[in-house]
């Protein structure tokens, strides 16, 4: 019982021995990001295909409206 007791204050020790540090310091705050090549890609990854959807739109309608000035107006009731 007495071998018992001393583990016990033993492990007691140890334990108060190890929680007794003071927290690290945070980090120092990271660095401001700065621009590279790989970012106009990455930028025209997304305004690209946005302007050829665009161009794109833009054609079907100047067809359709050379069409319709080429053929006259639809008789009515008549599909287009």
């Amino acid at each position: 019982m007495a071998n018992a007791k001393r583990y016990v204050w033993l492990i007691a020790l140890m334990l108060t021995a190890c929680g007794g540090s003071a927290p690290p310091p945070a980090p120092p705050p990271a660095p401001p990001r700065e621009r590279t090549v790989f970012d106009d890609l990455v930028d025209k990854k997304t305004t690209v295909p946005a302007a050829a959807e665009t161009a794109q739109r833009e054609h079907m309608e100047a067809t359709r409206r050379a069409l319709d000035e080429a053929e006259g107006p639809p008789a009515e009731g008549a599909p287009r």
